[in-house]
Order: C-alpha cells, then sequence, then structure tokens
C-alpha cells in the first residue's frame, strides 16, 4: 500500500506467494556473467563518491532509490559515524527542494543502481547496512526479471554484505 497526499493507493498482483520460476532464474543467475556494459555516467558518478568516502575511513551505508533523499537525511542522522550515500537514477527526485540541508555524512547521487553495485562489488567495498525501501514497482508475475530477487544483480547485491533492509509491497 502506497500513501501519498493523503490518499491511499493499493498495488495488485497477479501473484500471491513465491514466483513459480524464482529458483531457476537465481540458478541461471548464479551459473552465468552478468555482461551487461556499464553506464559512463554511473562510471563517473562511482568515482566521485569513491573519491569522496576515501577522505576519512567509516563504515558505509547505501541507501538504494532514495529518491527525494528524505530517508538518506534519517538514516545519516542515525548513524553519523558512517557514510550514507543516496542513489537514484532520476535527478529531478534528487533535486526536490526540502527543508532539511544533506548531513555531514551523508552524499546523494544519480546512477544506475544495477552498475552502481557492480563497481561497488569490484572495488570490493563492504557494506554495514543497505537500504532498499521503496515500493516493488513492477508487482505482476511477468515482470519477476525486473525485480531485484529475479535479476542478474542479484550475486553482487549479496556480495555488498552488511545488514539488508528491503522494503515492498
Amino acid at each position: 500500500m502506497k500513501v501519498s497526499s493523503g490518499k491511499v493507493n493499493c498495488v495488485t498482483s497477479n501473484q500471491t506467494g513465491i514466483h513459480q520460476n524464482l529458483e531457476k532464474i537465481v540458478r541461471k543467475h548464479a551459473a552465468t556473467d552478468f555482461k551487461r556494459p556499464i553506464a559512463a555516467h554511473t562510471q563517473i558518478a562511482f568515482k566521485k563518491i569513491q573519491s569522496a568516502i576515501s577522505k576519512q575511513d567509516k563504515p558505509i551505508i547505501l541507501d538504494s532509490g532514495c529518491g527525494t533523499a528524505m530517508s538518506t537525511r534519517y538514516i545519516a542522522k542515525q548513524h553519523p559515524d558512517s557514510w550514507v550515500i543516496g542513489i537514484d537514477r532520476s535527478i529531478v527526485r534528487l533535486n526536490k527542494q526540502t527543508e532539511d540541508a544533506l548531513p555531514n555524512n551523508a552524499i546523494t547521487i544519480q546512477a544506475n543502481l544495477v552498475d552502481f553495485w557492480r563497481l561497488a562489488t569490484q572495488a570490493k567495498w563492504k557494506l554495514q547496512h543497505h537500504y532498499i525501501l521503496y515500493p516493488n514497482p513492477y508487482p505482476k508475475a511477468s515482470q519477476l526479471k525486473q525485480r531485484w530477487q529475479g535479476h542478474p544483480v542479484l550475486q553482487d547485491l549479496s556480495k555488498l554484505g552488511g545488514i539488508l533492509e528491503l522494503r515492498t509491497n
């Protein structure tokens, strides 16, 4: 269920349990390499983040799909001794004005999550926490490969370690 502007929007799906092909798809991805080229803009974003966080050795927390970064601000306040990196594919969402300034331990970046996670895995990042807090935008059973559990990047996501908090509908 999604609440916006006081209205409740119900998410409907034709899938009521674990997808019948999930195990088959996960095994297929585990047995093959994901070779899609990494987007240039995400490579640049990752280098920028890598440079910024290398100046202070702190634990790393990712807020993947952070939207307007409200969650990034909250998480950064809860973990003042960690780097909190909010990542979203939309510069429009990231640039939305808020009253709260970004805490000093928080950084936001526009990047493709799949590519960012792959780069973080290649750089051997080990996360303290990883938050994926937005609802599942692909609720239909036919869209399994568009969800994180059915996507080839799941292997890289799991290699990042840390405590993973995934909220979905």
